[in-house]
């Protein structure tokens, strides 16, 4: 009896090997593949936190059209567009740095403790998360909005 267990076992582990050496074959054809930005004629700004820089990408090309520095290196940094303007967020002390897409020049860092940011045509929006707080500010400018004496009720 106990041989036709240890043949049962054997059977069973050449079926799990067999099995782990399929899925291994299949997925090699996509294990090394890098992800495709499709840019078309636009244009992309991305952050690199290693360089503390923004660059911009050129979709017709597919070539850096820009580097600017926005932050030392090294700062953990993510990116935000609006049409050509490109947005920069230092996660380590929560400001913003703006970079026109046309003359390519960046702004003063702008403080507005933030952990993420939504560009949009009216405001650039700043959120953070540990306070529950989204603040609206003037995309040019990144300064808040200024308040009514309506609406200080």
């Amino acid at each position: 009896m106990w041989v036709i267990g240890a043949a049962a076992v054997v059977v069973a582990i050449a079926v799990a090997v067999a099995s782990l050496a399929g899925v291994v074959m299949l997925g090699m054809d996509q294990a090394h593949q890098a992800p495709w930005v499709r840019l078309h004629g636009g244009a992309a700004w991305l952050a690199s936190s290693q360089t503390g820089q923004l660059t911009l990408l050129d979709g017709a090309s597919a070539e850096v059209a820009a580097r600017v520095p926005v932050a030392p290196p090294g700062a953990p940094l993510r990116s935000g567009q609006f049409g050509s303007t490109g947005y920069t967020l230092n996660q380590r002390d929560g400001s913003v740095v703006r970079v026109d897409g046309a003359t390519l020049q960046p702004s003063n860092p702008a403080p507005l403790s933030a952990d993420r940011i939504f560009p949009a045509a009216q405001a650039l929006y700043a959120l953070d998360s540990a306070r529950g707080l989204l603040t609206p500010t003037d995309p040019a400018t990144l300064t808040p909005p200024r308040r009514s004496a309506l609406s200080r009720g």
